[in-house]
């Protein structure tokens, strides 16, 4: 026990510290995730139509990828 609770509380640390660099940059933390979901969707069939190899940023992602309805998209 005394050795997992020194991990946790380093964890939480480290945890913490990424929340308050979220919080003091939204923009950035929403761009990461952004990227992080067109890095992983970019072999799926959305991905594969919409070229999500080759959006890097945030106004490419805007002019290749139209809105979309459930509906639209549901198999």
């Amino acid at each position: 026990m005394k050795l997992l609770s020194p991990a946790i509380s380093s964890l939480a640390r480290t945890r913490l510290w990424r929340i308050e660099a979220w919080k003091k940059n939204p923009s950035d933390a929403q761009r990461e995730v952004l990227q992080e979901i067109v890095t992983a969707a970019q072999y799926t069939e959305i991905g594969r139509r919409y070229n999500f190899s080759e959006l890097f940023n945030v106004k490419a992602f805007k002019e290749a990828v139209p809105i979309h309805e459930y509906n639209d998209i549901k198999p």
